[in-house]
């Protein structure tokens, strides 16, 4: 029977002597013997006779660290680089005692939890049937074990793992136990995972020792021991709103840690260690010196931080090339001259990178050239360079829902205002569904929209009395700066 095509081609590519051998090929997947390969079912595994406990731990060590979570653990290079210095050559089997040991230490308070799985006999007992003789004894040396840990916990935080609330928890049991190098890494695994807790609404780690790991932290900057630790303090204190003495404090360290740095010259490359996003000299200096200069009168001093700002701003453009540094630096003249060629420059090279402030800037420059924005008298604008950019600018606000809709809402009115009304109103329709794509909370944005296009169907009716609730373009671009925080 013609079975198509295929069956014939593949009929005649196979020689005549061969299609026997091809003809009996399926007869080895006959039932009689896949009983014959099939495992007797009067076979028993044969189990040591070993004592209780020592049952126990020999099924912990055998138990499969995949099993309990849904993706197999990435080891990096560096961490099986950093255990083969300490002595172990066993990677995997290394990792996965680490990983049941921090597991059961997950159980015990903190604060003795490394001295339990350090010294107690079945915590032993599990290194010795796991691993060799030698990597067993090595790992029952506390200093080892304390750094083999802090190896894990940083792996903990690539961006293969993701496993930070585990990282930080290996984190605070060995900083507790005495290895101070791991409370940077620490303070570094609080700010990252309350920041993803904000962003998530995922649980954040617990915080009884956040206190102590700070107070290390703080002396360790005052010290000037560390630049991370420096680093990480600043960014943490310019959040607050301090006394103007506590802010000279910060300024003052910030100017001398300036000082101290500079960018390195090696090319920056994708960082896949979650722990080591630490924030850029020039960032810091500038925010401290910002900060302060609000509660400085005029006179030499508030001129001396205006100029350290200023200082701030042009090495995070030329020096650092961070986009961060282009908003603030648009927006004053003594960095780069306003609309001037390299302002333009600047301004799409960030806002094309992704920078929210960047692009909106570059879209009030083109709303104002081409006639958008402030409006102008004369013919109507048909260049729509800034309105693309200032959706941009709106979309890229996300997470901030406040500012999104504002932009939206000024986007509109600008539209309206010069006589694209059905343009203005699909915008505002985009605006709700881009809100609503992106996750972000739609109850006041709803609202404020709903609102707009009641009052302009209103007013587009010849209802006079819905006038006096007509607002503007402006009101909206003026409002970001209350509504959002710098």
């Amino acid at each position: 029977m013609y079975a198509g095509p295929s069956k014939r081609i593949a009929s005649k590519a196979i020689c005549p002597s061969c299609r026997l051998l091809a003809a009996f090929r399926p007869l080895s997947t006959s039932p009689v013997l896949r009983v014959k390969k099939r495992t007797p079912r009067n076979v028993r595994e044969v189990r040591p006779d070993v004592p209780g406990s020592m049952a126990q731990t020999l099924e912990l060590a055998k138990s499969s660290v995949k099993s309990r979570d849904e993706k197999p653990h990435y080891i990096s290079p560096e961490l099986a680089a950093g255990l083969q210095q300490l002595g172990f050559h066993s990677i995997p089997a290394v990792v996965n005692v680490l990983r049941e040991l921090s597991a059961k230490a997950a159980s015990l308070p903190p604060a003795s939890a490394f001295s339990a799985i350090s010294t107690q006999q079945r915590f032993i007992e599990m290194m010795e049937v796991a691993l060799g003789s030698a990597e067993a004894a090595l790992m029952r040396d506390p200093k080892v074990l304390r750094k083999a840990f802090h190896l894990l916990a940083q792996n903990y935080f690539h961006l293969r793992n993701s496993l930070g609330l585990k990282g930080f928890e290996i984190l605070r049991m060995i900083f507790l136990a005495g290895e101070l190098e791991a409370g940077i890494d620490a303070f570094a695994a609080i700010l990252l995972l309350e920041k993803q807790a904000e962003r998530t609404g995922k649980a954040a780690p617990d915080s009884t020792y956040f206190l102590r790991i700070g107070d290390f932290i703080k002396a360790k900057a005052l010290a000037r021991t560390d630049w991370r630790a420096v680093t990480m303090y600043l960014k943490e204190m310019t959040r607050f709103q301090g006394t103007k003495a506590f802010k000279r404090e910060c300024y003052q360290l910030a100017k001398e840690f300036y000082s101290t740095v500079e960018p390195s010259r090696k090319s920056r490359v994708e960082n896949p260690w979650l722990l080591q996003d630490y924030e850029l000299p020039w960032k810091t200096f500038y925010e401290a010196a910002r900060i302060y200069l609000l509660d400085l009168p005029e006179g030499k001093e508030r001129d001396n931080v205006q100029a350290d700002m200023e200082l701030a701003l042009r090495d995070g453009l030329y020096k650092y090339t961070d986009p961060r540094a282009v908003a603030p630096a648009l927006r004053n003249d003594k960095v780069i001259p306003r609309h001037s060629k390299e302002w333009i420059q600047f301004a799409t090279e960030a806002a094309t990178k992704g920078e929210k402030d960047a692009s909106f800037e570059l879209a009030k420059y083109h709303l104002s050239k081409d006639g958008w924005y402030p409006k102008t008298e004369g013919k109507k604008p048909t260049k729509w360079t800034g309105i693309e950019w200032l959706g941009v600018s709106a979309a890229l606000s996300s997470p901030d829902t406040t500012r999104m809709v504002y932009l939206y809402c000024g986007l509109a009115h600008v539209l309206r205002e010069r006589g694209y009304l059905a343009e203005g109103r699909s915008w505002l329709s985009y605006a709700r569904e881009n809100i609503g794509e992106a996750g972000l909370d739609m109850s006041g944005a709803e609202k404020l929209i709903i609102d707009i296009e009641e009052v302009w169907k209103r007013t587009d009716s010849g209802d006079q009395a819905w006038e006096r609730y007509v607002k503007t373009s402006e009101y909206y671009f003026t409002e970001l700066d209350r509504v959002t925080p710098p």
